[in-house]
């Protein structure tokens, strides 16, 4: 029968054996104890319970002068963080160190083992101590076998969570495959700094290509990707990813890219990132050669895209009265023999926009006084500058209970400072808007409602003085116009929110003799029964379709997804379709395919292909992509608990929609036909760019984006150290 020395007992103990007293109290359960010269020996079944461990044994020895414990036989510890089996050990009850022999440690958190034939734990908690292990071997299976281990004649573990392995041996199964000589790694889930796995791949282009990251934790709310990159025939170069998060109200991250293309004799330099801050934002968005985003950036949607666009602002909130504010934008075109030096960029632009106030009232509605005075400096490094000075005031009227009428007038005065041969001048343009809005309402069973918004509008622009010679923003197309327009908006909601919008707007242009009626735009947008963005432009004369924008996604059957895309453009002749397909093949095994093609004459633009497999302790993804002139694959091995340094977690190979929904509004009838309901806006808040790609509608890089942490690989040697035995189960 098992006897119990409890803590009471530990007090006699203490009286009459004063050296063997604990200074935390300790329950030692055992079925027989002896003692001699400060020893005393715990027979049979041995446990000792303390608040902040667990230990038993087949049998136990405590040192009374050295305060420490030797385990034999059959030993097993546990506490919060870890759990350790082991044929015998020792432990010091002071400052927690210990050693254990033909040992293994289970760390909880980041279910993950260490063995070996010889642990050395230091001094504190199991997780602050520094672990050593001699001749063995981690991993992060389950498995007596493991899917992967990493041995090593020493392994070091400190408590920042990275292990240095000397005489590394990367096992699969019972297979040595990899050795190195030292092999740094993170080996904990939460962020360490350490080596992340390599991407490796192969292109026609650029050879074989090489990525080598290591990630620095320089607190826990900023951190540092720096990677090699290596392309064999053409470049070599590194990034830097730095990210930062509410660091005195500020976040953000930012990305540079540097690559020597010593084919071309070019040096490519690649800045992005975007800041936000109490004060503003700054985005950036930069390339020193235009041609590098479609020579180097994997991603279809970044090779894709003509324009790039760097802004920011910086603000201050006058409560109750209004904002001044600062603003800045570079822009960039991208195209083939595009002439990047006339482009207009506004460097800076300095404004007050006043809030809404109220004037009075009318049969109980109130007038609303608005507007804005900004000064902005327009530069070109060949062509025609300015300076622009505007005041922009206006007011406003809303009455009406179920059929809204709202009235505004107001006025854009503009002065202009030119350089070059063009003679200063001031311009004018007067504006007076109504709309009689119609809102119906009806309800139908399960919780659906039926809103119904018809609305005819009137917009009347007059423009007085010299027109600028010079298009800097969009201000300068403003033009004499006499526009009716008339909107049909239909939406459905339910108890989850609304999931359908269909909208038909036409515009008729009173001062044009010649075709007054404008492209009928006709909008859907809805999430149910699946997803549907769509906008179609039609010339009412000849019946054409002008443009043409379809996002649609839905399950085909439970382990499927599908996901289609196209853009029609008969001004800019494109013509651009994109199919993809996700589909869930097992638990573990996930692919994606996708293609897109121009049908305007451009032909097959990229085809992109994914595979993903995914254990409960190590992943790996193969990624195939063609395009003209270049062939690619990539491969990376991911395994858990290792190079876990970045905060991401691995995706799940679950289906996921290739297509990232559009905000409803956010449709080509903005860029075709003025948008009534922003008419009015501040310049403040646009960038007056040229029309770019809506990249929120773009068909996104595979669907699915695994994180890089992947483990390094190394060299294969001969001298190959002696690898350990199988793990014991101990979870």
């Amino acid at each position: 029968m098992q006897k119990i020395i409890p803590a009471s007992l530990l007090v006699l103990i203490g009286m009459f054996f004063p050296t063997m007293a604990l200074a935390i109290q300790t329950d030692i359960y055992s079925q027989q104890l002896t003692a001699s010269k400060g020893q005393y020996f715990f027979h049979h079944s041995v446990r000792v319970v303390r608040d902040d461990f667990t230990a038993t044994s087949d049998n136990a020895i405590y040192n009374a002068t050295t305060k420490e414990f030797h385990f034999m036989g059959h030993f097993f510890f546990e506490d919060p963080f870890v759990k350790i089996n082991s044929d015998s050990a020792f432990l010091n009850v002071d400052d927690s160190s210990g050693t254990i022999y033909n040992g293994t440690i289970y760390f909880k958190k980041e279910h993950s083992r260490l063995k070996g034939e010889l642990i050395e734990k230091g001094a504190g908690p199991p997780e602050e101590a520094t672990y050593k292990v001699f001749k063995g071997a981690y991993t992060a299976c389950k498995a007596d076998c493991p899917d992967w281990s990493i041995g090593g004649r020493r392994i070091t573990v400190n408590p920042s969570g990275m292990a240095v392995v000397t005489d590394a041996t990367f096992m699969v199964k019972d297979t040595p495959v990899l050795y190195a000589p030292v092999f740094p790694a993170p080996v904990f889930k939460e962020k360490k700094s350490g080596f992340l796995s390599p991407t490796f791949g192969f292109s026609t282009f650029s050879g074989f290509r090489m990525d080598l990251p290591y990630y620095w934790v320089i607190s826990d709310k900023e951190d540092l990707t720096a990677a090699l990159e290596l392309h064999s025939r053409r470049a070599a170069g590194a990034v830097l990813d730095g990210r930062f998060l509410e660091l005195n109200g500020l976040e953000g991250e930012d990305k540079l890219t540097y690559l020597n293309d010593w084919k071309d004799n070019k040096n490519y330099l690649a800045l992005s990132g975007t800041q936000t801050m109490p004060f503003g934002f700054l985005t950036l968005d930069m390339v020193n050669h235009g041609d590098f985003h479609q020579l180097f950036n994997q991603k279809f949607e970044q090779r894709a895209r003509r324009y790039l666009e760097s802004d920011g602002e910086a603000r201050l909130y006058y409560p109750g009265t209004g904002k001044l504010y600062l603003q800045t934008r570079y822009f960039e075109d991208l195209a083939p023999g595009a002439d990047q030096q006339s482009v207009p960029e506004r460097l800076p632009t300095l404004g007050f926009s006043l809030y809404p106030r109220q004037l009075g009232s009318v049969l109980g509605s109130p007038f609303i006084l608005e507007g804005r005075t900004e000064n902005s400096y327009f530069w070109r490094e060949h062509g025609q500058s300015a300076d622009r000075l505007e005041i922009a005031p206006r007011i406003s009227y809303v009455f009406g209970d179920g059929l809204d009428i709202y009235q505004a007038a107001g006025a854009s005065l503009r002065s202009y400072q030119l350089t070059g041969p063009s003679q200063d001048f001031a311009e004018a343009v007067t504006q007076y808007q109504a709309t009689a809005t119609a809102r119906l309402r009806r309800a139908y069973g399960n919780g659906i409602t039926h809103y119904l918004e018809p609305s005819v509008g009137f917009l009347y622009q007059d423009v007085t003085g010299q027109q600028s010679p010079v298009v800097f923003d969009e201000l300068e197309t403003q033009t004499r116009s006499a526009l009716i327009q008339f909107q049909l908006e239909n939406r459905l909601k339910d108890k989850s929110g609304q999931f359908m919008e269909f909208r038909v707007t036409d515009q008729y242009d009173a001062r044009q003799d010649y075709h007054p009626l404008q492209p009928l735009n006709i909008n859907l947008w809805t999430t149910k029964p699946f997803y549907i963005n769509s906008v179609l432009t039609l010339d009412p004369y000849s019946r054409n379709v002008g443009t043409f924008e379809a996002d649609s996604s839905f399950k085909v059957v439970k382990a499927t997804s599908v996901s289609i895309s196209e853009r029609f453009s008969r001004l800019d002749n494109t013509w651009l379709n994109t199919v993809g397909v996700q589909r869930q093949l097992t638990k573990k095994l996930w692919s994606e395919a996708s293609i897109w093609y121009d049908l305007r004459g451009g032909g097959f633009q990229l085809f992109h292909t994914t595979l993903v497999y995914k254990t409960e302790c190590w992943g790996a993804r193969l990624v195939f992509s063609r395009k003209p002139g270049d062939t690619s694959v990539y491969f990376n091995v991911q395994l858990q608990g290792i190079g876990q340094g970045s905060a991401n977690e691995p995706t799940s190979p679950a289906p996921v929609p290739l297509i990232t929904p559009v905000p409803s509004g956010k449709t080509a009838q903005n860029i075709t036909t003025p948008d009534w309901s922003s008419m009015w806006s501040s310049a403040a808040g646009g960038n007056g760019q040229p029309l770019q790609p809506d990249e929120n509608s773009m068909v996104n890089d595979g669907g699915i984006h695994v994180p890089a942490e992947w483990m390094t690989n190394m060299t294969a040697r001969d001298n190959q150290p002696t690898t350990p035995g199988p793990f014991p189960q101990t979870d």
